[in-house]
């Protein structure tokens, strides 16, 4: 999954257990979330950054990783 997708996902994620989010510019190009709600004092803001495999970039050509639809994260 690339990174503007995860940030997308999550963003759904969140909202869909309640949670107001919104984006906050990192820079002209970047933007991340920001939590919002009750129980906090001020907004959290996430900072969410990608990772290469140590060869560098991954090929064009590899398909991204993802979660089976449906399936769901687990809370421990």
């Amino acid at each position: 999954m690339k990174r503007n997708e995860f940030v997308d996902w999550l963003e759904a994620l969140l909202v869909e257990k309640g949670s107001e989010v919104g984006r906050w510019k990192v820079d002209p190009d970047l933007e991340d979330l920001q939590i919002q709600g009750a129980g906090l004092k001020r907004p959290v803001r996430l900072r969410i950054v990608r990772g290469s495999p140590n060869t560098g970039e991954v090929p064009a050509g590899r398909p991204p990783v993802v979660r089976p639809a449906g399936t769901s994260i687990q809370q421990v």
